[in-house]
Formats: structure tokens, C-alpha cells, sequence
């Protein structure tokens, strides 16, 4: 093991496992346990090509013409509210005798399928609907879960949209028993639910149905809206400082206090657990790290930020160029927020890791908020990037100051 630097009371060091790469940190006390963060699993940056690309404009038919042509389909599956649907297919199409749903079961891990309809055969291929739904693990927009399902089955991404952070559009080519389909799907976020909607075509038929295609999409929604969050959320108290709410899926680690000047705390996204030679080593995703400085103890606010990314140092990163600003980002109304700033940062012992590095600074009465995230790339993992950057999101729109944090010098 490399040399071992001590910060708030944690050894920290590198060190190359296998094909995933890692932070490893071992924390002092009677259970040692370590932190690892992992590489991609996906060629994320050809999806970022992939994704960029907008859906084809394609011109819908008169309104009453696709009324004519098709049939409202609407149902409540299993009494299940959450699950409600609304959409209109082509007239001639039906619904096979024996898949009335009298049981089913959604899962966190696969879609489970509602409902599917045919349309009439075409020499030995038809285009069919389907109507399938998976519970949430943790926060994500419908696009990034769109954009992971997609990737995660390996199929060929033709372009997609986010219509808003609860509904996504993509087309992409399935090759399925050794035909080739042209799928549009949109996924809609209810709750703590995606319900996916998707319009199989054959290659073949894409001139002639791509019109219906798009326009049948337009008409499927969720008629039952559900508002709750995704992940169960715990909250925690700065002193009489400030309160911050948090996904309970996140570890909390706090430093010792050694006064109200300077506190700090640690969210980590911890996938994973093993033992080795003896000793616990867990699987770390991401970081978020909170830093609360008294104003008279601060440096400049620029300066609190070199002096947290030269303290990334310690954990061997080296924080780059910024490349990315947010000003778009919810708060309270009584802290006053700068941008959200995005640093590409890299693992100095080895060049090829790359991770971002988010920061922005907050102000409310005599303390300045510093949070910050670490996360692999969106080009190296996409799938945890989206996790940890919804997380960050989330949790910066429920940190609130306290009265006693609120007394302006």
C-alpha cells in the first residue's frame, strides 16, 4: 500500500484493482472499513454522441385523420392507480385473447410488461405495443433512466429528447430474431415508478408508419399523477446552524467538531462491500462533501475553493480546468447561491481515470456553504454520474439555514 495520509481522523490512499479502479480509504476505529470508486461499465462517451442527436421532425397527419384511424385505449391495470394509461393506436390493431392481466409484479430490477398489442401482420413481421413499468432505485430524470436502459441493452440510439425531468422520448434500432425494428419509447416518471411506452416497427414498414408512429407516442400518459419521493430522505442538523436532508441510500460520515468556525460532513455512495486480508472494504461511487465556515473564519470565498481542491491532493486527484457552469439549480430562498462550477479532475496515479469535480458556494447570515461532489465522468460511468449529479441536485435544493445560522453580521 502506497503512504498513508491522515485527514479528520481517515487514512487515505490509491491503488489499482483488477478492471475497476479505486479510492481506497481506511477508517480508523474498531470496524476498518475501506472506500473504492469503480470504472465505467459502458463506452459512455460514444453515448454522449449517440444522445446528442434530436429526434426526426416528422410532420403528424390532420387531427381528425388520426382520430379516424385509431382507438382511445384506457385502463387502470389491476386497480393500480400509479399505473393508470391513456393512449390511441391504429383501429385495426388488437390485443391478444389470452394476456388480460390478472397478476403482475414490478420489480426494481427488470420492466415488467402491463400490456401489449399486434398490429396485423405483415408477410412474417408485425409492429406491436408495449406498455411496461419498473420501480426506481434512486433519484434520476426520465431521461437518464431512458438513456441507461438503452445503453445497458446495448441498442443503436437514432436521437432523444427530454420533454421535462419526468418524460423522455428516444428512437433506436432492436435487433430481434434476427429482424431489425425501429422502437419509439417514451418513459414516464409517476412516483416512484418509470412506465415505458414503446411502438415496435419493422425496418421495412418505416416509411409508410413512421407518421403513426410518432403521433401514437404523443398520446400516451399516465392519468394519475403521484408525487413522493424516490428514496426514503433523513435529515441532519449543523448545530443550530443548519439543516440538510439527505437520500438514506448515502453513508453519512461527520468529522470530529472541534468548534462552530469550521464543520463538516461526507455523503458517500457506497455500491458495494468485500473483506480483504482481514478487513472491510467497501465499493465507493461518489462523494458529496459539505463545509460550513464562520465568515470571520473564512478566507475569501475563492479562496475556501482552491483550498478544498488542493486538498483533493491528499486522495490523489488532481482537479483541471473548469468546463461546465449551472446557474439553473434550486435552493432555499435564504441562502444566497453562487453557479455550480464542473472541474475535470483526474487520478495522478493514473491518467486514464477521469472524474468531475462539483462545487458551489452558498451564504446565509455569518457562514459561507461550500458543497462539493466527486464523481467519476459522465464519459468514464454514466450510469453513476447520473445518480450522484441527481443526488447533489437534490440535496442542495433542501439545505436550509437555521434561525440561529441566520443572524447577519
Amino acid at each position: 500500500m502506497s503512504s498513508r495520509i491522515v485527514i479528520h481522523n481517515i487514512g487515505v490512499s490509491m491503488k489499482r484493482f483488477s478492471r475497476r479502479y479505486s479510492l481506497k480509504i481506511l477508517v480508523a476505529g474498531m470496524v476498518m472499513a475501506g472506500l473504492v470508486l469503480p470504472s465505467n461499465i459502458a463506452p459512455a462517451q460514444q453515448l454522449l454522441k449517440s444522445y446528442a442527436q434530436a429526434l426526426p421532425d416528422i410532420t403528424p397527419m390532420p387531427d381528425k385523420e388520426f382520430n379516424d384511424k385509431t382507438m382511445l385505449y384506457e385502463d387502470v391495470p389491476a386497480g393500480d392507480e400509479a399505473l393508470s394509461y391513456r393512449f390511441r393506436l391504429p383501429a385495426d390493431w388488437k390485443r391478444p385473447e389470452d394476456s388480460a392481466l390478472t397478476s403482475y409484479q414490478i420489480s426494481n430490477k427488470i420492466l415488467g410488461e402491463i400490456v401489449r398489442y399486434y398490429g396485423p401482420p405483415v408477410i412474417d413481421k408485425r409492429s406491436y405495443f408495449t406498455l411496461q413499468a419498473i420501480n426506481l432505485e434512486y433519484q434520476l430524470s426520465a431521461q437518464q433512466w431512458l438513456l441507461q436502459y438503452l445503453l445497458s441493452n446495448g441498442f443503436t440510439i437514432q436521437g432523444i429528447k427530454e420533454h421535462n425531468f419526468k418524460r423522455a422520448e428516444a428512437l433506436y434500432v432492436k435487433v430481434i430474431d434476427s429482424s431489425t425494428y425501429v422502437i419509439r419509447a417514451v418513459a414516464q416518471m409517476n412516483g416512484r415508478r418509470v412506465v415505458m411506452a414503446q411502438y415496435f416497427m419493422p425496418a421495412d414498414s418505416w416509411e409508410g408508419e413512421k407518421q403513426m408512429q410518432a403521433q401514437v407516442m404523443k398520446t400516451f400518459e399516465l392519468t394519475y399523477p403521484i408525487t413522493e419521493s424516490v428514496e426514503e430522505m433523513t435529515k441532519y442538523h449543523f448545530l443550530d446552524i443548519a439543516e440538510f436532508q439527505y437520500p438514506v441510500s448515502w453513508e453519512f460520515r461527520a468529522t470530529p467538531m472541534k468548534g462552530a468556525e469550521r464543520l463538516n460532513f461526507e455523503l458517500l455512495n457506497i455500491q458495494s462491500e468485500q473483506k480483504i486480508d482481514w478487513k472491510n472494504y467497501k465499493t465507493l461511487d461518489g462523494r458529496i462533501q459539505v463545509d460550513i465556515v464562520a465568515y470571520d473564519a473564512a478566507d475569501s470565498v475563492l479562496g475556501e475553493i482552491d483550498n478544498l481542491k488542493r486538498g483533493l491532493a491528499k486522495i490523489n486527484l488532481a482537479v483541471g480546468d473548469k468546463f461546465e457552469t449551472f446557474d439553473d439549480f434550486k435552493f432555499s430562498n435564504e441562502l444566497n447561491a453562487g453557479s455550480v462550477d464542473v472541474y475535470k479532475a483526474i487520478d495522478n496515479q493514473n491518467s486514464l481515470l477521469n472524474y468531475e469535480y462539483w462545487i458551489v458556494p452558498l451564504e446565509a447570515g455569518d457562514y459561507y456553504y461550500f458543497v462539493s461532489l466527486i464523481t467519476p465522468s459522465r464519459d468514464d460511468d454514466f450510469f453513476i454520474w447520473a445518480r450522484n449529479t441527481q443526488a447533489y441536485a437534490l440535496i442542495l435544493s433542501l439545505i436550509r439555514p437555521l434561525d440561529e445560522g441566520l443572524i447577519y453580521r
